[in-house]
């Protein structure tokens, strides 16, 4: 696809997510829900500086197309992602676990698919904005993964969302002791990793990495993976001490993004508030 009308979709999609949290921040107005309606009004804000940022980055595409390659990506890729704005845009406020669920697996497939798509991407210009997009998506997901916690939200369909809590974690791995990756966020459960040497789903591996002043050593199966960018592994047998390490980096990235999380402090625009 052009890299224009790549564009064009990355900043629909951004709008779509951006009107979905002014939504769930309206939905959550009023009453006893001042602290989620200040949460995702937060999170409105942060995905209108992405829209921004691609709105800005298309115009110079279109003034100058010549100058810019095709990005390898698709519109299938994130069909998935807006279904699920759509589910959430449709559930009420009683329902807010299953909100937060949701936000999160939306928030985490974007993540990973721009991670993809930046290390596909020859330009850049281009390249540094999903890098950007990708990036904020992660800090979101540690957020949402605290909120969804502290509402009881099960975390543990595989059908819905991943095992654990995933956050950011930009580690060097090593594969079958000969092939090195970079990590891309990680969990009790398995890890992201961008590297151009794939295996089948379903390989089998051994991966290591240096965690908390530890090391990790564990087999992995692939998941699934997306040619010339990278996979998405399952821990296998893992060790009650690495499980341990990887949960005590994991709690204590999202209790950093707890303590940011607001409370009632942050004013809201009532002009603003509810819109996109």
């Amino acid at each position: 696809m052009d890299a224009l009308k790549s564009l064009d979709m990355i900043e629909q999609m951004e709008t779509d997510i951006c009107d979905m949290y002014a939504y769930l921040q309206g939905l959550f107005s009023g009453g006893d829900s001042k602290d989620l309606e200040i949460f995702f009004y937060r999170l409105y804000l942060e995905e209108s500086k992405h829209v921004a940022m691609v709105s800005n980055i298309r115009r110079k595409v279109q003034a100058r197309p010549d100058h810019y390659a095709h990005c390898d990506i698709s519109a299938a890729d994130f069909k998935p992602v807006l279904d699920q704005v759509a589910v959430v845009r449709g559930m009420p406020r009683d329902r807010v676990s299953e909100i937060m669920v949701q936000c999160y697996v939306i928030e985490l497939t974007l993540a990973e698919q721009y991670a993809v798509t930046s290390l596909k991407t020859k330009n850049g210009e281009i390249r540094e904005l999903f890098e950007v997009l990708g990036q904020g998506f992660r800090s979101h997901l540690a957020a949402l993964a605290v909120r969804a916690q502290d509402m009881g939200a099960d975390m543990t369909k595989l059908d819905m969302i991943r095992r654990c809590p995933r956050v950011s974690f930009s580690g060097k791995v090593q594969i079958n002791e000969r092939i090195r990756a970079k990590c891309v966020d990680i969990s009790e459960h398995g890890i992201f990793l961008l590297t151009p040497s794939l295996f089948s789903t379903g390989a089998q591996l051994t991966v290591s990495f240096p965690l908390l002043g530890g090391v990790i050593n564990t087999s992995a199966r692939v998941c699934y993976s997306v040619q010339n960018a990278g996979m998405g592994l399952s821990f296998e047998k893992l060790n009650e001490n690495d499980r341990a390490m990887i949960r005590e980096y994991v709690e204590c990235t999202l209790q950093n993004i707890n303590m940011d999380v607001p409370g009632s402090a942050i004013p809201i625009d009532d002009k603003r508030s509810g819109t996109a």
